[in-house]
This record gives C-alpha cells, sequence and structure tokens, in this order.
C-alpha cells in the first residue's frame, strides 16, 4: 500500500510540475515520419505523377521527385510562380488516418509551392492489392517530423512539428494533426517566436525536443515538449546573428499536453507556462 502511494506521488508531481531545467534533458523517440526505401518512394510517386515523370532528383541526394509540378500544386496551377523546383518526396508517416484498419500514408514533398505554403505539401494516399492510390493533397502541410499518436477510434492522431522564417523572426510550432478523407482538422499545441538576426534585443524561444509518453498511466501516450528559452539585450561574445544560432545562458522548461485518446489538454502548469513563453 505504501509503495502503491509513492508510485502515485510521483505520478502526480510529474503531471503537476513543470521543471527548469539548466541543460536540455529532451529525450526523442523516433519519428514517425521515415525515408522510404527507393522501390517504396518509386511506387508512391507513380501513384502521384505517372510512371514517367519520376526521376532521381541529384541537387536532394538523388531522392525521387516528379519531373513536372503536379496540376495540384501551387506552381501546377499557377504558371506565373518563379519557383519550379521538383516535387520531391521527402519522408513518410504510415498508419491508418481516415478510418481504423486503412493502410494509408502521409508522403511529405518540398517544391512546388511558394513560401508562404512552406515550400512544400503532404498527399494521402492508401493502399490495396493494386498497390498506392492518390487520395488528396493538402498544401503547406509539412509532415517530415510527425509523432503518431493512437485515437480511441482506431484512427491514428498525428502531431507535426513546423518551421518559418522571416523579417528577422523564427516561427517553431506543434500541431495536432486529424486527417480525413476530404479534410485536415488541425489544433495548435504550442507556437514559439525567436529573434537571433540583426540587431539586439535578441530573444529565442525553440522547442528543443519532443516525445511521446504515458505520464498519467491512462494506456494512452501524451505529449511532453522541451522549450529552450534565452534572452539578451547586447550582443553576446562570439554571438553570430542567424535563423540558427543560439543564445547563450538558456534556461529550459518541460511542458505536458495530456492525451485521452480523442484531444490534448494542457496540464494547469503548463497552460500557465505557455501563455508565458509564446509571444503574440
Amino acid at each position: 500500500m505504501k509503495s502503491r502511494s509513492i508510485l502515485g506521488l510521483i505520478v502526480s508531481f510529474a503531471i503537476t510540475s513543470q521543471s527548469v531545467f539548466t541543460q536540455s534533458i529532451a529525450v526523442e523517440s523516433k519519428r514517425d515520419s521515415v525515408t522510404p526505401s527507393q522501390q517504396e518512394a518509386s511506387a508512391i510517386l507513380q501513384a502521384i505523377c505517372g510512371r514517367d515523370d519520376v526521376f532521381p532528383n541529384r541537387e536532394r541526394g538523388g531522392k525521387l521527385a516528379c519531373r513536372s509540378c503536379p496540376s495540384f500544386t501551387g506552381v501546377g496551377s499557377n504558371r506565373g510562380f518563379l519557383s519550379q523546383s521538383p516535387f520531391t518526396l521527402e519522408k513518410v508517416v504510415y498508419g491508418s488516418f481516415t478510418q481504423a484498419g486503412t493502410r494509408e500514408a502521409l508522403a511529405d514533398f518540398d517544391g512546388c509551392e511558394s513560401h508562404g505554403q512552406f515550400y512544400g505539401g503532404s498527399v494521402l494516399l492508401r493502399r490495396s492489392s493494386q498497390g498506392w492510390s492518390a487520395l488528396r493533397y493538402e498544401s503547406g502541410l509539412r509532415s517530415n517530423n510527425c509523432l503518431k499518436f493512437p485515437s480511441k477510434n482506431g484512427r491514428d492522431l498525428l502531431v507535426c512539428q513546423g518551421y518559418y522564417a522571416q523579417m528577422g523572426h523564427s516561427y517553431d510550432w506543434l500541431d495536432a494533426i486529424q486527417i480525413g478523407s476530404s479534410e485536415t482538422q488541425k489544433s495548435q499545441q504550442i507556437h514559439l517566436i525567436s529573434k537571433t538576426t540583426f540587431n539586439p534585443p535578441f530573444y529565442e524561444t525553440r522547442i528543443e525536443g519532443w516525445t511521446s509518453q504515458d505520464i498519467n498511466k491512462d494506456g494512452h501516450p501524451d505529449l511532453i515538449i522541451t522549450v529552450r528559452e534565452a534572452k539578451s539585450a547586447t550582443m553576446p561574445l562570439n554571438f553570430k546573428p542567424r535563423f540558427d544560432a543560439h543564445l547563450p545562458n538558456p534556461t529550459f522548461h518541460r511542458l505536458t499536453f495530456l492525451f485521452d485518446g480523442q484531444s490534448f489538454r494542457a496540464t494547469p502548469d503548463t497552460a500557465q507556462l505557455k501563455q508565458r513563453i509564446e509571444r503574440k
């Protein structure tokens, strides 16, 4: 009985407290976004752009791509776009997204989209005895860095990281994504802004790491995020201002979002911390 009380205390503390660390302790889960084999990539590309339009993009390390931008992309539907980089397959997430028991894939593509659409998008595919078939395309949805969270209804929900930079600022966020056969629903869990370019003052608030762990022992994996935070009113010694620069002397915060098999809910301490570190 005493050991159960101690275990309950540990679990309760893990849920309610937000730890601040002097160094990063983020433990990365293996991402569910994976690089497909050349054979698998070829089968996916043929379902999207046809056998004759698939080629190895040497500028992207030989990754397979569509030679011309598909008509459903921003460039394909608007020839006035200047950027027409090949529609290159980056990563694939496998799962059951639209309904339980289906064999589906969300394929992340780079190219054929504007800066405002994060230079790419994702294609939803379904596997049958005849192979892969493309269901629909989501412009601007980048699925190259995602974790799966199995839901109560047998469908897989995704949490994916996004990044964007412009006008001296960089933006870092995590979206909970439910993929449907006709539409995608997004729920943003956290959105952080950094300014480590041009002139001081500088501030950095970034996702250092994120993983899944069943914190409250309810049988559903929860979302754990480690955030890096630092500020500097002057130019730090040996600091080179750029989008990917890290400011010295950061603190690290742990945020917990509990998943009940349907949606995520920030713990009270996480909600309070999130409100402070998110810049609007």
